[in-house]
């Protein structure tokens, strides 16, 4: 009151000029102490970054590749099972193991795979004594080695002929696959199988 009553009494230029700065005075003030109170800003989240089309397109590459390993071990794994269920007498278990990794190979259109799988086909079935099949997977696997000049399995898939002939009962087409199973193996230079071959044609 005494402020007031004390700013009234002064002359009229002198009374604007502090009254401006009075205001101005509060004005600060409560400026500080707003800046003082509010809340502090959280930091702002960075934009989204956009994902362009050939990034896509990379990334479905991406998977499509994982998958197709994935389905390629998926058939050697199967192979390798069927293998040890051989080495376990379990033929049984190979027979139905084999086809298994047989469709998978065929579906990832690995030819060198399915070749070896068609290979066993034909000798687990030559265990069973089941000739006929041991004919059809065996004459499968020596046409699909063939195909992609895998020699190894080729020799081997001709003498898995001539045994299944041999069992039929057939001595003219055993010795004829049994020869020729003797010819691949000279073309290795596997002496061994070439005379293992020549002195099973002998026989047959």
């Amino acid at each position: 009151l005494e402020f007031y009553q004390r700013l009234v009494a002064l002359p009229l230029w002198l009374r604007v000029p502090l009254l401006a700065a009075a205001a101005l005075a509060v004005a600060a003030v409560a400026w500080l102490l707003w800046r003082f109170a509010r809340p502090a800003r959280t930091t702002s989240a960075p934009p989204p970054v956009a994902i362009t089309r050939p990034q896509v397109e990379a990334r479905i590459d991406h998977l499509r590749e994982r998958k197709a390993e994935t389905a390629a071990l998926e058939a050697e794994l199967d192979s390798i099972r069927g293998i040890l269920a051989v080495d376990n007498d379990d033929l049984a278990g190979a027979d139905a193991i084999f086809p298994e990794a047989n469709e998978l190979a065929r579906r990832r259109q690995d030819k060198f795979l399915q070749s070896t799988i068609l290979l066993n086909l034909g000798w687990v079935a030559l265990l069973q004594e089941h000739y006929d099949q041991a004919l059809y997977w065996s004459r499968a696997a020596s046409a699909s080695a063939h195909a992609i000049d895998a020699q190894l399995i080729l020799e081997k898939a001709l003498a898995n002929v001539g045994w299944a002939y041999y069992g039929l009962g057939d001595f003219a087409k055993a010795l004829i696959n049994f020869n020729e199973a003797g010819v691949e193996a000279e073309k290795l230079g596997a002496t061994s199988d070439q005379v293992r071959w020549l002195n099973t044609a002998g026989v047959a």
